[in-house]
């Protein structure tokens, strides 16, 4: 074989290779979730964090109180997330609380996040927002920014932590601003992000 020739089958083999690993690294899994609010949430997710974390879907976590099912946890080196996307009709804030307690005491997580389904649906980047700025590890750079982009301007919300009353150690909630001019007695008002975390 010429000298040409062995260096333009290396390329080929090195771009081959390239684009494999590209093309590995940026497919994600659409498959379908329990419902449509988890279906939102895993879709997007997978776009925001760490190219070396892992997403288990509904993992069997096996407490002192009995067995129960993420709805998802993401792992990244040691550290692991579980994520509840909680639709208003399967939701209980004494019994979820308890549940989440022990799935980190036996060891499963090392936190758990309990998102509302109407903030999946219209405030999903607000809500990984109050996230990111308590977990950044796991979003990769991209991610970060395109949660920012695609939340709120700084100047059209105000963010609190808060200790809630609902059962749950700590809440963060952002609040929306309206322009007074856009804004009449008949408007109804916009209703705040709120994630939960035990």
């Amino acid at each position: 074989m010429k000298p040409e020739t062995v260096q333009k089958v290396q390329y080929d083999i090195t771009m081959n290779e390239t684009i494999n690993s590209l093309s590995l690294s940026v497919l994600h899994d659409f498959s379908k979730c329990d419902s449509p609010i988890e279906d939102i949430f895993y879709a997007e997710v997978q776009k925001l964090i760490v190219p070396d974390a892992v997403i288990f879907r509904q993992p069997e976590c096996i407490t002192r109180n009995g067995t129960f099912y993420l709805d998802f946890l993401i792992q990244v080196g040691k550290r692991r997330v579980g994520f509840e996307c909680d639709g208003k009709d399967f939701h209980d804030n004494v019994r979820d609380s308890s549940r989440d307690k022990a799935i980190i005491e036996s060891g499963y997580a090392n936190r758990i996040y309990r998102l509302r389904g109407r903030d999946i649906v219209f405030h999903f980047y607000d809500a990984m927002d109050l996230i990111r700025v308590r977990d950044r590890s796991l979003f990769s750079e991209r991610g970060h920014h395109i949660i920012k982009s695609l939340s709120s301007r700084t100047e059209e919300y105000m963010d609190e932590s808060v200790r809630p009353t609902n059962s749950f150690p700590s809440a963060a909630v952002r609040w929306y601003k309206r322009d007074p001019e856009e804004y009449n007695d008949t408007d109804v008002p916009i209703k705040p992000t709120a994630i939960f975390w035990t």
